[in-house]
């Protein structure tokens, strides 16, 4: 199937939502909530939607193999980077108990996941609608009802009772209904187009994302919604916050696809390549976010660091997808290491 530069222009906004909410930290705050609440579930939902097609032209086990590929062993390799910098760090700033820093450090980086969680936790949902779709192919003429009756149940039945630990779980119960409805677009409802059509009028674009603003503002002005996912954690599981969130990412969704459908020109052309590198972004952030959130919270205005924040998220990712495309993918090495061949 041909590229659509929608989606990869939507991809490229969402990345640099995901580097501005690092950079913004854990503070309660509308545009916390708006970025909480939209970049991860863009990225599921891209992935249900071209999973749908996967699925028609692969096997279980060959599209296995393809997301271990691109998901797995990246996350492998990105974590053991992680913990080899973390581990850097404790050894620069003390030796001793060093070894007790080390095993914590490599606690939370392998098995919670705390640096590139995004990658498993997409495995691991990829992995399971893998699954249900080829075991419910042998029932042909109702393939379709049960393996959406299926997927369902695992949200409303299993998920409940997963474990936070290991590898993020708990993340599953926010970004897998995501997912789903990638796969269903594709599946049952022509891929949004009649919706994506209405989408790419400026006029849309204007009541979509006003609409999301406002919607943003109700959930933490009035309803104090927290604004981080880890409400979705087996302590914090609330009904009313875990409605805001879904709501909240389909709204954002919306507004992001807007977006990217009324892109044009040039920009258009700039924003769709940068979209295919969004794993670049992603991963190679992670690295040095750290340092730059720091200093960033000097700025003692909330308004201005956030303003602040969004500047250097731009220029960081952009900097990351020229850097990438120009040298850091001639190398095989790299080029496994974000998933590619």
């Amino acid at each position: 199937m041909e590229r659509d530069s929608s989606l990869d222009i939507a991809k490229f906004i969402a990345v640099i939502l995901v580097v501005w909410g690092h950079l913004i930290g854990g503070t309660l705050s509308i545009v916390k909530f708006a970025i909480t609440s939209s970049h991860m579930p863009v990225f599921f939902v891209i992935s249900g939607y071209f999973l749908s097609y996967e699925l028609k032209k692969h096997s279980g086990g060959t599209l296995l193999k393809c997301k271990i590929k691109r998901l797995f062993l990246p996350y492998c390799i990105w974590s053991l980077i992680s913990l080899c910098l973390h581990s850097a760090l404790l050894l620069a700033e003390s030796k001793a108990g060093f070894l007790n820093g080390f095993m914590q450090e490599a606690v939370d980086i392998l098995l919670h996941s705390r640096s590139v969680w995004f990658l498993i936790v997409l495995f691991i949902a990829e992995l399971l609608l893998i699954l249900i779709v080829t075991f419910t192919r042998k029932f042909r003429k109702y393939a379709g009802v049960l393996s959406l009756s299926i997927m369902m149940l695992c949200f409303i039945i299993l998920f409940p009772v997963l474990p936070d630990q290991p590898f993020s779980l708990y993340k599953l119960r926010w970004l897998f209904p995501f997912l789903i409805l990638g796969f269903v677009s594709i599946e049952y409802l022509n891929g949004f187009k009649g919706f994506r059509t209405f989408l790419s009028g400026k006029k849309a674009m204007v009541i979509v994302c006003v609409i999301f603003a406002g919607y943003c503002i109700l959930a933490i002005r009035f309803f104090e919604i927290h604004s981080d996912a880890y409400m979705m954690s087996k302590n914090g599981l609330d009904p009313l916050s875990m409605f805001f969130y879904y709501a909240g990412g389909i709204l954002g969704i919306t507004a992001i696809l807007s977006l990217a459908e009324n892109a044009g020109g040039r920009l258009r052309t700039f924003l769709a390549e940068g979209g295919t590198y969004s794993m670049d972004i992603y991963v190679i952030h992670m690295l040095g976010v750290s340092p730059v959130k720091k200093a960033l919270q000097s700025i003692s205005n909330p308004a201005l660091r956030e303003v602040a924040a969004l500047i250097v998220a731009c220029l960081l990712s952009i900097t990351v997808f020229l850097l990438s495309r120009h040298f850091l993918r001639k190398f095989s090495l790299y080029r496994k290491s974000v998933g590619l061949n």
